[in-house]
């Protein structure tokens, strides 16, 4: 089953849902930002730490500090060196991820705690577009602050998967091929009492986020009770040097149940317990958006 999810309907779902927030949505926001700095940790971020969150008229903002504003400019450059991208939207992707909420509803504040300079940017995606209050250029390079390694990040983003032969005309078929080969994939598993998997897709122009739940024994599929698993993945698509480049960041959640899908916040990150599992899932991914990039060429 194909959903396609709007970004109307998200930003309506931010203001119905999201509006009010419980106790025990702050519980779980609190151990969110704990999650989320020990991914930076995990992620090798050296020079970014999690400073609590804030709620403001509905939309959660995760605080973040750095040592300079020198040290985050050098790490947001050498991402865009990698991928072509503010590292904000791959921070913005995560945060959806770890706090269980809609890409609209989430923000990120950096803030510098050098006490010589007072610097502070908040990016977020307002309308389905990523917006940072830092209009400084991504490409600028700070003379003697070096590079962040961004290749050894693999928390971040896959090692770019190049589309020979192909251009900017074809990112918008090639987009539909992808997305089609995993609903394809997923929609194809037998489930246990007769459940189907829920398949949720959100496309902003080339990117598109995909989304899997009430499916068990995909990645983790060699146990004995299969856990109910959350399956995302994230996909950008744009030319680079004549050919089509594909980037693309899989994550995975899994929680108890019998029948019943667990709530958003009884999901817990796969990573975690499991890292073997998802580095052998990753792989899978990798492997089926290279079948279809390599795939015929594309014909209209």
């Amino acid at each position: 089953m194909r959903i396609i999810i709007l970004i109307i309907g998200l930003l309506l779902g931010s203001i119905t849902s999201y509006s009010q927030y419980t106790q025990a949505d702050s519980i779980f926001f609190t151990k969110a930002s704990e999650n989320y700095q020990n991914w930076l940790t995990n992620a090798t971020v050296q020079n970014l730490q999690t400073d609590g969150f804030e709620n403001i008229n509905g939309k959660i903002i995760l605080k973040l500090t750095t040592n300079s504003r020198l040290d985050w400019i050098s790490l947001r450059s050498s991402y865009y060196d990698f991928t072509n991208r503010h590292i904000g939207e791959q921070l913005l992707h995560q945060m959806r991820f770890i706090f269980e909420l809609p890409i609209d509803s989430s923000a990120i504040q950096i803030t510098s705690l050098n006490e010589m300079e007072v610097y502070s940017t908040v990016f977020q995606y307002v309308d389905g577009q990523f917006k940072d209050t830092d209009t400084l250029p991504l490409d600028i390079k700070i003379k003697g602050n070096g590079d962040y390694p961004i290749t050894e990040m693999v928390a971040f983003s896959s090692a770019p998967i190049v589309a020979r032969n192909k251009s900017k005309k074809d990112i918008k078929l090639l987009k539909e091929q992808i997305i089609d080969h995993f609903e394809g994939h997923y929609e194809s598993k037998e489930q246990w009492w007769g459940r189907d998997a829920m398949i949720d897709v959100l496309e902003i122009e080339n990117e598109f986020s995909i989304e899997i739940t009430n499916i068990s024994k995909e990645v983790l599929d060699d146990f004995a009770i299969g856990y109910f698993e959350l399956i995302i993945i994230d996909v950008f698509i744009q030319e680079k040097d004549q050919n089509v480049e594909i980037v693309y960041n899989f994550r995975a959640k899994y929680g108890s149940g019998i029948f019943v899908a667990p709530r958003r916040s009884g999901y817990v990150d796969m990573n975690s317990d499991y890292p073997e599992y998802v580095k052998r899932y990753d792989k899978r991914v990798r492997k089926m958006i290279i079948d279809v990039a390599t795939a015929t060429p594309i014909k209209n």
